[in-house]
């Protein structure tokens, strides 16, 4: 696995570290594949802490071969599975935390897939928007019917989103404790092993979906929970979603340059470069077999 770029700052994106693969979330790696994926990393390139990356990009600094590694949302298999390893192979990394779900609840998403995983009919009834999504016989409809209940939810209100996604699982009894977020001591603990953490929002919203003042509480409320977790600074930010102009605009970038945030990542897929916006710096979404995992 090796990154030839000259200058460039790759960053790569996780969401889970998950004990063994789980055929209902394809573009989330195992353990033995992330040992792999990071040893290769090591073997072959030079892998940054995202924010002294940055400064080095804009210093102009950077080494090639350049590549930081982040995380997206903070599940506790970062801390229980993706921590020993990077600790074993000396690799930094930055985890950004949506704060909201830190050591309770379960982010609507992983709801969704639950509901669906678990299941027994052969089709399932989404509440609120009146439509039975049919399941199929196959994991691959199965993941369809994932995909599609998500589009049809994600930029809704966050309260109707999350409402939806929890009555989604009542209604089938689904078991919605498979993916815990960490909590504040495992936040401490990966920090104390040198793992830079970052703000992620509160509740994950799509930040171009809220209300200005809305928008401001995101955005601040996760910085200072994080500051208050860590008692120290928390420098980076991730946009939920994070693509530019669909997921956030200027407003945002505006509110996260004001928050106090020194750096902040997207999702749109490229790398970065001297000139690019540290506000709006691409990443890499990495995952299983093919490497890729869609926004």
């Amino acid at each position: 696995m090796t990154f030839r770029t000259s200058r460039k700052l790759i960053i790569l994106m996780y969401h889970q570290v998950l004990e063994a693969l789980d055929p209902m979330r394809p573009f989330e790696v195992d353990v033995h594949t992330f040992r792999r994926q990071m040893m290769s990393l090591k073997r072959w390139n030079n892998v940054v802490s995202l924010r002294d990356g940055v400064r080095r990009l804009r210093d102009q600094t950077l080494p090639s071969r350049a590549v930081a590694v982040t995380f997206d949302d903070g599940y506790q298999d970062n801390f229980r599975n993706a921590m020993p390893i990077l600790r074993d192979l000396q690799i930094p990394a930055t985890i950004f935390v949506a704060t909201g779900f830190t050591g309770k609840g379960t982010m609507f998403n992983d709801l969704v897939i639950e509901a669906v995983s678990q299941c027994t009919r052969d089709s399932i009834e989404v509440p609120g928007l009146d439509q039975k999504i049919p399941l199929g016989n196959s994991l691959e409809e199965r993941r369809q019917a994932v995909a599609r209940i998500l589009e049809q939810i994600k930029y809704l209100p966050l309260d109707e989103r999350q409402a939806i996604a929890e009555s989604l699982a009542a209604s089938v009894g689904a078991d919605s404790g498979h993916t815990p977020m960490m909590t504040r001591d495992e936040i401490r603990a990966v920090r104390n092993q040198g793992i830079e953490i970052g703000a992620h929002t509160v509740r994950h919203p799509i930040l171009r979906k809220l209300g200005d003042d809305e928008a401001r509480e995101e955005i601040y409320s996760s910085k200072e929970e994080l500051e208050d977790i860590l008692n120290e600074e928390v420098a980076g930010f991730a946009y939920p979603n994070g693509r530019p102009g669909r997921d956030f605009g200027q407003r945002d970038v505006n509110l996260v340059k004001h928050a106090g945030f020194e750096y902040a990542v997207t999702t749109d897929w490229s790398a970065g470069q001297v000139d690019s916006d540290p506000f709006r710096l691409p990443r890499i979404s990495f995952g299983t077999r093919t490497g890729l995992r869609p926004q």
